[in-house]
């Protein structure tokens, strides 16, 4: 609708303003076409106009998409001129893409940022926790987890996957057994990175690679029953220490 808009005020001599432009700029933003998109810019630029917020929060989410960091970073800088300054979204755009390239001092900058101003959201924390056990700072990574559950912002699977993951690099299994329990609970469907990390917790307990395997057969079979044994499983072992179950026979 706004580029046929566009079209029929360039047919009728008319300069269409910031407002249709951002419109258009969001809308191939959206899709990933930065062609387009970069095509409206342009236009936007040589009539004279200059970026709003809105079209910088646009400009962000699609130069984040196809990992564009100075152009972002340039963006986000204006951003931050306005009265408003950045927005969540762009925020974590931008701790997105420094936490890709373990740029850890740029990422921490801004994560304290959006912190002191109450910002920080589950994405926020994620995307750290997830850059500091890339590097092997897992204190660091730990203390994210941490205060994730305290603040209640474990809600999303890729979240509990990370803390779970950590869980399992620290040796911490009966916590993993717990979050595992939590997620089950509210409903938050695993996958197969979590079964993945809860395999390794029971093999790091002691319970053979064969056990874990039949364990994987029947949640594939049965997803419900099959976490269910799951559950069973790592109650039984890292909790009960029970390993009477697992005979390989």
């Amino acid at each position: 609708m706004a580029k046929s808009l566009y079209r029929e005020m360039i047919g009728y001599n008319v300069q269409p303003d910031v407002v249709v432009y951002g419109a258009l700029i969001n809308a191939f933003a959206e899709s990933g076409n930065v062609m387009e998109a970069m095509a409206y810019v342009n236009a936007l630029k040589n009539a004279g106009l200059s970026l709003n917020e809105v079209i910088c929060n646009s400009l962000i989410k699609l130069y984040t998409k196809i990992g564009y960091l100075d152009e972002t970073v340039e963006t986000y800088r204006l951003l931050q001129s306005f009265e408003k300054g950045a927005d969540i979204y762009s925020s974590n755009c931008l701790i997105d893409l420094y936490s890709e390239r373990l740029m850890v001092r740029e990422a921490e900058e801004i994560s304290e940022d959006m912190k002191r101003r109450s910002e920080a959201n589950e994405f926020s924390y994620a995307m750290m926790l997830c850059m500091y056990k890339r590097i092997g700072k897992l204190d660091e990574a730990m203390n994210i987890g941490e205060t994730m559950q305290e603040l209640g912002l474990l809600t999303e699977l890729l979240s509990y996957n990370s803390v779970l993951s950590l869980f399992d690099l620290d040796g911490k299994f009966k916590e993993a057994v717990n979050l595992f329990k939590e997620m089950v609970k509210i409903e938050v469907e695993p996958d197969d990175s979590t079964f993945k990390s809860l395999g390794l917790v029971l093999t790091k307990s002691g319970v053979p690679k064969q056990a874990v395997a039949r364990l994987e057969v029947l949640r594939k079979k049965d997803a419900s029953n099959g976490v269910q044994a799951w559950l069973s499983a790592l109650t039984s072992v890292v909790c009960s220490n029970n390993y009477d179950i697992y005979d390989d026979n």
